[in-house]
């Protein structure tokens, strides 16, 4: 008798905070175990990661590896940060960002270039300010100075203001 594919059950919505381990987020079923337990979840957005599933009864169904579980990471203060692939012709980061309408982005113009004020009804202030990295990197150009690049990852994130 060959052994058949498990029915394998869905899995609700999982969250958790940037920097959170895998081994600390709970999938909700005790037949599924991280691929990569030690591993990051990764910054704020929606995230992908492996599980495995190992059925009850490993004797009639097969054990399914590369189960595909999406997080949507949060920032330190649970909210959702926006994220989404974008593909676009503009040149500049600004262009972009007020080219998406649910972003609901607010910018500000100094003599240094266009900086980010609101994201999605969430307003900076003396405490936190949106701040945006390419490729994990800290960006240090306001966003009318960014130049778009395929294949870049663009993160705004509401930091704590440290002084």
């Amino acid at each position: 008798v060959s052994k058949i594919n498990p029915t394998v059950p869905v899995i609700g919505e999982l969250t958790a905070a940037y920097n959170t381990l895998l081994k600390d987020v709970v999938i909700g079923d005790v037949h599924f175990a991280w691929q990569n337990p030690n591993e990051v979840v990764g910054s704020v957005g929606v995230q992908k990661h492996y599980a495995t599933f190992t059925p009850s009864d490993t004797i009639n169904y097969n054990v399914l590896k590369d189960i595909e579980i999406t997080i949507n990471v949060i920032d330190n203060d649970g909210e959702e940060i926006f994220s989404r692939k974008i593909v676009t012709n503009e040149k500049y980061l600004s262009n972009v960002l007020k080219g998406i309408d649910d972003l609901n982005i607010v910018t500000d113009k100094t003599q240094y270039g266009e900086y980010i004020t609101e994201v999605m009804e969430r307003k900076q202030d003396d405490k936190y300010y949106w701040a945006y990295y390419i490729d994990e990197n800290y960006a240090t150009v306001g966003i009318s100075s960014c130049e778009v690049k395929d294949n870049c990852k663009y993160t705004i994130k509401l930091e704590k203001i440290e002084y």
